[in-house]
């Protein structure tokens, strides 16, 4: 199913990307477009091979932790601060 608005459909891949200590929000921007290749490399290759997202496809669920795609200026300076002040509650080292 193709739906017209951004983050509605169905999740195919996901993979989370550790936050390390001394990463910046431009890092962190680069790892996820990075990671973004890699996962609609995988989702394509696995078209490619079954015709259909069929054996990939899983709903979304509600989220504590949303994605912020045009974050406004408050949340980017929050975010920022905590990288910078190394606050953040989720670090993988």
């Amino acid at each position: 199913m193709c739906v017209s608005g951004i983050d509605e459909g169905d999740v195919l891949i996901k993979r989370e990307i550790p936050v390390k200590r001394g990463y910046t929000y431009n890092d962190l921007c680069y790892f996820t477009l990075h990671m973004s290749g890699t996962l609609m490399t995988e989702a394509v290759t696995y078209y490619a091979t079954h015709g259909n997202f069929n054996g990939l496809r899983q709903k979304q669920t509600d989220s504590p932790y949303p994605t912020f795609l045009n974050a406004p200026d408050e949340v980017l300076e929050e975010v920022n601060r905590k990288l910078t002040q190394q606050t953040y509650k989720h670090y993988a080292d």
